[in-house]
C-alpha cells in the first residue's frame, strides 16, 4: 500500500521496527490519501502501552480524515483495508504554529509609568 503526502519511518510495536509511513497534523487533525476508491478503514492502535482501540473510518475520495477527538498525536495505528491490505501509519503532533490560533505582535517602547496598560508593575533594579 501507498501514502500520498506521508514520510517513511520506522515503527516499533510489540518489540521490533515495521516500516511505516508518518503524517504530518493540524490542529484539525491527519489526513491520509490512500489515492484509490475505498469505502470504509479499519484502523487499530497499535502503540505499545496504549489501551488498544479500534475504529472504522469512512473514505471520502480516496482520503482518511484522523480527527484529533479520537485519534492521538504520537500514537501508531495499523490501517487494515478490507481486501487484506494493512499498512502502518505514525501520526506526528501538530507543530506550535498550527496550534496557534492568531498572531501575536510584541511593539517595544519607551517605559512611561510605573503601571503599563496591562497592569503589569515595573520594578526598578535595585542597586548591588
Amino acid at each position: 500500500m501507498r501514502a500520498k503526502h506521508a514520510s517513511s519511518v520506522r515503527v516499533a510495536v510489540r518489540g521490533h521496527r515495521e516500516a511505516g509511513f508518518g503524517l504530518r497534523g493540524t490542529s484539525r487533525g491527519w489526513r491520509l490519501d490512500l489515492g484509490r476508491v475505498l469505502t470504509a478503514v479499519e484502523l487499530v492502535d497499535v502503540t505499545d502501552g496504549a489501551v488498544p482501540s479500534r475504529w472504522v473510518v469512512e473514505a471520502v475520495d480516496g482520503a482518511l480524515t484522523l480527527d484529533p477527538e479520537r485519534f492521538l498525536a504520537g500514537h501508531a495505528y495499523r490501517v487494515e483495508l478490507r481486501s487484506g491490505e494493512s499498512m502502518l501509519v505514525y501520526l506526528y503532533p501538530p507543530s506550535v504554529s498550527a496550534r496557534s490560533s492568531r498572531a501575536e505582535r510584541l511593539v517595544f517602547g519607551e517605559e512611561s509609568d510605573d503601571v503599563s496598560d496591562d497592569g503589569i508593575a515595573i520594578s526598578p533594579k535595585s542597586a548591588l
